[in-house]
């Protein structure tokens, strides 16, 4: 609802022209979720959380999808917060057998996150002088 409420007050109402047709993306995320699916029922061990690790694969894989099908950068930042919490229930799921393989997964995921958040306030820092988020409501792609 929040991000619903986001939305409307940007007038972000639209998809971009370039973008995948909303029908192409169900297909694709339908397909995702088969994969996932099948690489959980072949990667089936008593050691792995069969619900966790299948559900991270297809946050991962709908993740990468929305961001490679979709032009706007507010869906970018949506498909990276997916896969974010894909890493982290992959991390849930295979935690106890490969800790070092995990915690440089989520140090990498933090050094990320914060390498884009700098990259997008200085990206906004060039556009706009003072940073108050009435100013970030008018902006339009």
């Amino acid at each position: 609802m929040l991000l619903f409420n986001i939305i409307n007050r940007a007038g972000i109402n639209r998809v971009h022209k370039d973008s995948m047709p909303s029908l192409n993306s169900l297909i694709l995320f339908l397909y995702g979720l088969v994969v996932s699916i099948l690489i959980t029922y072949y990667v089936n061990d008593n050691k792995i959380n069969t619900l966790f690790f299948a559900v991270s694969i297809y946050a991962l894989i709908s993740g990468l999808i929305l961001i490679t099908t979709r032009k706007r950068i507010f869906s970018h930042l949506i498909g990276f917060l997916i896969i974010d919490n894909g890493v982290f229930l992959f991390s849930m799921a295979v935690g106890i057998e490969v800790p070092l393989l995990i915690n440089t997964a989520v140090l990498i995921d933090v050094l990320i996150s914060v390498l884009l958040l700098g990259l997008f306030m200085s990206r906004l820092g060039n556009k706009l002088h003072n940073l108050n988020s009435d100013e970030l409501s008018k902006l339009r792609d």
